[in-house]
């Protein structure tokens, strides 16, 4: 029931901040149980396996998915395997999606359907990767982490999609090893950078 009220109220706030775009699709119900809100356009549709472990959840209103969806691993934990936000059947928002132990793997915002924001990705705990979106292409800086470490490996600026600034490449002392320049996706200067000498003592 705690379930199904945060979902409702999810939905509600879902519709007074939906934008016009282009149509989704009605979403097919198959396999999932419908109750309706009474008094609303709004069902909630749950999913579950033939040992009546829930696999999936979530809002629709007029055929198509609004507010809150969370899917699950296919476990007795019942352990969220994605937290999605929905506006008018597309992703809209924070979209969250976890390891079978619960771990989080990767945050990602869209609009309508499209990345839009900051995308952060995960391995076994340790970041991995933190990239920024403009109407689904990279703009912004993207950056990657060692596995071993949360030391930053390239840092790589981009602009529509292209590269445009600098990309840097770390070892894994943190020290910069690699410098090049980019103008619309051209490489325009850079190369190794050596590493500064030590003065002998006096």
């Amino acid at each position: 029931m705690k379930n199904l009220l945060l979902l409702v109220l999810v939905a509600l706030l879902s519709s007074c901040n939906s934008t016009e775009s282009t149509p989704a699709p009605d979403f097919s119900i198959e396999g999932f149980e419908k109750t309706t809100i009474p008094g609303t356009a709004t069902d909630y549709l749950v999913r579950s396996d033939v040992y009546d472990r829930m696999l999936e959840e979530g809002m629709l209103l007029n055929g198509k998915k609004h507010g809150l969806w969370i899917t699950y691993h296919d476990s007795e934990k019942q352990i969220p395997a994605m937290i999605a936000n929905y506006v008018n059947g597309k992703l809209n928002g924070a979209t969250s999606e976890y390891n079978n132990r619960g771990g989080l793997t990767s945050l990602k915002h869209y609009t309508n359907d499209v990345l839009n924001g900051r995308s952060i990705l995960y391995s076994n705990g340790r970041l991995v990767e933190v990239a920024d979106y403009k109407d689904g292409e990279l703009h912004g800086v993207r950056s990657t982490y060692f596995e071993r470490s949360d030391q930053k490996q390239t840092e790589v600026h981009f602009k529509d999609g292209k590269q445009d600034g600098t990309f840097r490449y770390y070892n894994e002392q943190g020290a910069i090893v690699m410098e090049y320049l980019y103008k619309d996706g051209e490489k325009i200067s850079g190369g190794i950078v050596e590493p500064a000498k030590e003065e002998a003592p006096e």
